[in-house]
């Protein structure tokens, strides 16, 4: 059963099949920025694109914060929020 949370114009919910693309893109941004498009790196993973599958296992939680039109600004694992860089 997915949770979800409401917050003023915020929504608070757990990761979905339908945010494995903005998830790919947000993680492949990052590591452009901090030069990590390379071997060795998350860049590489073959799963990537499918996130919420792969990631999302017994004693792992990602969460996507969604504003009031449906676009998600922010995935959280557990405590640690990752802005996303787009769309916000």
């Amino acid at each position: 059963m997915n949770m979800l949370i409401k917050h003023g114009a915020f929504v608070i919910r757990e990761i979905e099949k339908k945010d494995d693309a903005d998830v790919e893109t947000l993680i492949r941004t990052c590591l452009l920025e901090f030069g990590g498009n390379r071997e060795g790196t998350a860049w590489c993973d073959p799963d990537l694109h499918r996130f919420s599958e792969v990631y999302n296992k017994q004693g792992y939680q990602y969460w996507v914060v969604e504003n009031s039109s449906g676009s998600w600004s922010a995935l959280i694992w557990r405590q640690s929020i990752f802005p996303v860089m787009f769309g916000i």
